[in-house]
């Protein structure tokens, strides 16, 4: 609560567990500098403005508490008050923890959106942009990448990236096994997660790995490997520029978004499959149909030798006959 000045006169305990900020160090000061944290999307500034001209506002907005080492979201309610004598006398800010309840609404979202996705199109393509897309949506995340595995490579092949990450490192195209968090999800086939991979106990990295991860930034690090039918593909990764700690409903989003990559992982691998069989067998009918229709054997035997570079990819056919 503030006065006609806008200075604050009333700081209740939910404040102070909700933002860090001790009643002694509020009371008396601008509501403004106090409410500095809300950040410049909706600026405490500008909501005090509005509510001290008689307007009742209520916004979210996604900012950054002394108290959080991570990214929350509120719900915030101003109205101006009135003294006895009905002259405006200050406002009355209720400020809520709205965080939960999008990140479950968000999570429903995706869900419906990647469903769809892996319902409608059997693109590869179309569906990591999807999940990438969902994840940076679900766990308010800097960047996101999905990289594959063959089980045997010495580093993983990023075949998709989004957000934050500069250019050089996206389209750098792979990144070295050793022993961050995605070299552990992916090997110990279960989520990983770091608030500072840099200064991570568990983390081991190359000079060079850890000298790349400097220049880009980000420090906190989950990783939900792509499992599917008993085998890891790969991991999905998401990255934030801060530290920051992850609940156990966060780490299962991912896991669950990386489970559904690692189904269009498979389903696009099917479908390729089935498009080569196919493409096969109206390879051969064609053949069968040449043969049956030209009398010509030089003609068929060119003909044959094409058919055979198709089926079999190969840059060049040689035929040889054997005469009786």
């Amino acid at each position: 609560m503030t006065d006609a000045r806008l200075a604050v006169i009333a700081w209740n305990p939910p404040m102070e567990r909700l933002t860090g900020v001790p009643r002694t160090e509020a009371l008396g000061r601008p509501a403004a500098d106090v409410l500095a944290f809300l950040g410049e999307a909706e600026p405490a500034t500008t909501l005090l403005a509005r509510a001290h001209g008689g307007e009742t506002v209520t916004v979210e907005v996604r900012c950054r508490l002394p108290a959080s080492t991570g990214q929350t979201w509120l719900e915030v309610r101003y109205r101006p008050w009135e003294d006895p004598a009905g002259a405006p006398a200050g406002i009355i800010g209720i400020h809520s923890d709205v965080s939960e309840r999008r990140r479950r609404a968000t999570f429903v979202r995706a869900v419906e959106a990647v469903g769809q996705s892996l319902a409608s199109s059997l693109d590869l393509n179309e569906v990591l942009d999807t999940i990438v897309e969902k994840a940076l949506e679900v766990m308010s995340a800097d960047s996101a990448l999905v990289v594959s595995w063959d089980g045997h490579a010495s580093q993983f092949t990023v075949l998709r990236a989004a957000g934050r990450l500069s250019r050089e490192y996206a389209t750098t195209g792979f990144i070295p096994v050793g022993g961050g968090p995605i070299s552990r999800a992916v090997l110990r086939a279960r989520p990983t997660v770091t608030p500072n991979i840099l200064s991570d106990v568990e983390t081991w990295l190359s000079p060079e790995r850890r000298a790349q991860i400097e220049r880009e930034g980000f420090k906190a690090v989950a990783a939900a490997p792509l499992r599917s039918q008993g085998r890891v593909h790969g991991a999905l990764v998401v990255h934030y520029w801060s530290e920051r700690g992850f609940a156990d409903e966060e780490v299962g989003a991912l896991r669950w978004l990386a489970e559904q990559a690692a189904l269009a992982i498979d389903n696009a691998h099917v479908y390729a499959d089935a498009t080569r069989r196919a493409e096969r067998l109206r390879e051969l009918a064609r053949v069968e149909q040449i043969v049956g229709e030209s009398l010509v054997v030089d003609d068929v035997l060119r003909r044959i030798a094409q058919a055979a570079a198709r089926l079999l990819d190969a840059p060049s056919v040689q035929l040889w006959t054997a005469d009786p």
